[in-house]
């Protein structure tokens, strides 16, 4: 069964989306650089602050979806394979209810936490923000487990002049 990575997305300024399919044969695998489906690739959904306040949840599930020719399962969001595009100013809040609705971890925690693990595990992280990094803000060591909610709470503050 091919698996599929997708290389760029329409925000990141790459045009043409670029696909690397995944075969294996035997004790090989072969990667093959394919061109981008024809069709064109729709934007990310927006979510706009309104009144100062972008208040809304984020669910992650597994969907299907096509890409190519090829049917495939993913890690989804909202059931779009890419995030939402967030849209507020400087002063303004963000609430965002973190819903894991993966499957529960099928592997142990390693004795070595350096090996990949526990892939249904997630957290919201931002890059480029001036905001908190601790408690329920943009902390990078949150672990939202399979079947967890989590509250996000952040204000992006105003620069001084």
């Amino acid at each position: 069964m091919a698996q599929w990575l997708v290389l760029g997305f329409p925000n990141s300024g790459c045009t043409q989306p670029r696909y690397l399919r995944y075969d294996r044969v035997t004790s090989t695998t072969i990667v093959r650089l394919l061109e981008a489906p024809t069709e064109e690739w729709a934007e990310p959904e927006v979510w706009n602050s309104r009144d100062g306040l972008i208040d809304t949840t984020l669910r992650v599930a597994l969907s299907d979806h096509v890409i190519g020719d090829q049917q495939v399962r993913l890690r989804s969001y909202n059931g779009q394979v890419t995030r939402p595009t967030l849209r507020f100013k400087p002063g303004e809040s963000v609430r965002i209810l973190l819903a894991n609705e993966l499957a529960p971890n099928p592997d142990p925690m390693p004795s070595n936490h350096n090996i990949p693990h526990h892939f249904n595990t997630t957290n919201l992280h931002t890059h480029g923000l001036h905001i908190s990094p601790s408690n329920s803000s943009d902390n990078v060591l949150l672990k939202i487990e399979p079947g967890e909610r989590f509250q996000y709470r952040f204000a992006w503050r105003r620069e001084r002049g």
